[in-house]
């Protein structure tokens, strides 16, 4: 059964806050009348909160074109989230599947599916002349103008991966470095102020290819869980990356000196480990991650920290 063409209404999605570049997107969503769904290719299937929230989803997902939301069994104000490939080809309203239940069905205005890219490349970086010698401290390497610090090197006990002022290149004069951490307590302060959803994108083989992971309600606890990680929901939309994270949540922080399974020991980096050592770190030398069941060493990896709901009352 066909539904008439109906009058569409404007959804406007909620802002999505990039940590890493403080970046602001909005999306405008076409929302149809209750009780009318799309059978479209689907990106990816869960349970959220509410609209927003599946439309936040949608919104951070360049391969997302609509949304079916339908609520869950009574009592509970969950709602199913169907993410789509491609919008309804009738154009509009017309043509939609009838639901039985109160469903909604929301699509991306200005929808155009993601073109393969060629890789950039980073331009040289250009450094003045220097007529005093750079002296590096805590295992920095001079690099230019400036002393480098790799994250995977510096802190790796405790007490340096926790952190309060974060390590690795000195951001006053790297602004724009890829180099440092903030640490961990600060990491549990970030994600304690309101829910957060995290979105690693990664590149390998010379940026010639490229994956996302997407991990759903993603925190860390404070000092007193071990700071704890833990997530409610792993998914992929382009059946590149695999999970690289621990599956038995929640998971500690373990560094060479406090080492509950010996786990950063035997890999020599910290990170998030479970019981068989399996999780894959962040912080290695050679950061290596999953991709379609091969370990693949890569060669960026970006983490956006998307919030998608209010902050918390303080």
């Amino acid at each position: 059964m066909k539904a008439s063409p109906l009058q569409a209404l404007l959804l406007t999605a909620a802002l999505l806050f990039k940590v890493s570049e403080s970046h602001v997107t909005d999306n405008t969503f076409l929302r149809c009348p209750k009780g009318f769904t799309s059978s479209g290719q689907q990106l990816d299937a869960s349970s959220v909160r509410s609209k927003l929230e599946c439309l936040s989803k949608c919104s951070r997902i360049r391969e997302c074109a609509a949304v079916n939301t339908c609520p869950m069994s009574a009592g509970t104000d969950k709602h199913a989230c169907t993410l789509l490939r491609e919008a309804n080809p009738s154009g509009s309203c017309s043509g939609l599947d009838v639901s039985e239940q109160p469903c909604v069905y929301m699509e991306k205005l200005g929808f155009q599916p993601s073109r393969r890219q060629r890789p950039r490349r980073r331009p040289p970086r250009l450094s003045p002349k220097r007529h005093t010698e750079l002296v590096c401290e805590n295992g920095g390497t001079p690099n230019g103008d400036h002393c480098s610090c790799p994250i995977t090197h510096g802190g790796r006990t405790w007490t340096g991966r926790r952190a309060n002022n974060g390590f690795g290149d000195d951001l006053n004069a790297v602004p724009n470095s890829e180099s440092f951490f903030i640490g961990l307590q600060r990491l549990h302060e970030l994600l304690s102020q309101a829910p957060y959803n995290n979105h690693i994108f990664m590149s390998w083989e010379n940026w010639a290819h490229k994956g996302s992971a997407y991990y759903d309600n993603f925190t860390i606890g404070p000092e007193s869980t071990g700071f704890a990680l833990t997530y409610s929901n792993f998914f992929t939309t382009d059946n590149h990356a695999d999970n690289g994270l621990v599956d038995v949540r929640p998971v500690v922080f373990s560094t060479q000196d406090n080492d509950i399974y010996g786990c950063a020991a035997a890999k020599l980096a910290a990170g998030w480990y479970g019981t068989d050592c399996t999780a894959y770190s962040v912080f290695a030398d050679n950061f290596l991650w999953p991709v379609r069941g091969v370990d693949t060493q890569i060669d960026t990896a970006v983490f956006n920290l998307v919030r998608y709901d209010d902050f918390y009352d303080p």
